[in-house]
């Protein structure tokens, strides 16, 4: 009898399965459905972003404001996880930070923070000095950011370029060397806020600190791809980067304070 009654009881579902096989919008109303579905949607949007990404493009594509959005999406705590990478190279790496999505979101706002920075700053010292009228010095500021935002993407783009010739298989891709110098710069950001002291030695020493903290993050997230060459070449690499990114920072003391030292008009008593 109750083996009857199972038989019955499968028949009747699947007859209910039959009927209702047309009807699978009803399926909606249960919440677990709504969910799984949403689920299974939002996995496929993602699928379909991904390799919207990585499918090969065309030249017209560079013309295109949606071939660059991804180049600027990440979030905020990306950003500054990977500006804190950058300026504490001893527990954070920035080559990790930076190679899972690379962006120019946070290197174009850190060059232009460390621009305007600069500026205030160095007007701010200068004014507080007596005898000296506060002035904004346009040619300055401009050459500045001309010098920062090539140094951030030229140099990146010949290291990119010697890699390539040299068929080294472990480099890092065009945009993630972009982003790694452009995190590599936020240090430069509080010692040019620290410039307004106006005290040589200490301007100096915080130079150096600055200067050895960035190019050593810099460094240490280049030697991935380095440490597959020869010792002499890696070493050379390194010094070479290590003397450009500490030749900006003395570039900025020397031509960009020392012209506002040189330039500022005094009160006439």
């Amino acid at each position: 009898m109750s083996h009857t009654a199972l038989t019955i009881e499968e028949g009747d579902i699947a007859t209910l399965e039959e009927e209702f096989k047309d009807y699978h919008p009803l399926l909606e109303l249960d919440p677990g459905v709504i969910e799984g579905e949403q689920e299974h949607e939002s996995k496929s949007k993602r699928k379909e972003d991904v390799e919207s990404t990585t499918k090969p493009t065309s030249w017209a594509a560079f013309l295109s404001l949606e071939y660059y959005q991804g180049f600027f999406d990440v979030t905020t705590s990306e950003v500054l996880y990977r500006v804190l990478a950058g300026m504490v190279p001893v527990r954070f790496s920035l080559a990790d930070a930076v190679k899972k999505r690379p962006d120019l979101y946070g290197p174009f706002w850190l060059c232009m923070t460390l621009i305007f920075t600069a500026a205030i700053s160095g007007n701010v010292g200068k004014f507080f000095r007596s005898g000296v009228v506060w002035q904004f010095h346009f040619r300055e500021v401009t050459l500045m950011g001309t010098v920062l935002y090539a140094y951030t993407w030229l140099v990146p783009l010949a290291l990119w370029a010697v890699m390539w010739w040299r068929g080294n298989q472990t480099r890092y891709s065009l945009l993630e060397l972009l982003s790694i110098y452009g995190y590599s710069v936020g240090v430069f950001i509080p010692v040019m806020i620290l410039w307004i002291l106006n005290v040589d030695w200490l301007q100096w020493l915080l130079l150096c600190v600055g200067a050895v903290v960035s190019g050593a993050s810099l460094v240490l997230a280049m030697w991935t791809p380095l440490k597959v060459e020869t010792k002499k070449i890696a070493l050379t690499i390194s010094c070479l980067l290590f003397l450009l990114h500490a030749g900006l920072a003395v570039g900025f003391k020397f031509y960009y304070f020392s012209a506002l030292a040189s330039n500022t008009t005094r009160l006439g008593y």
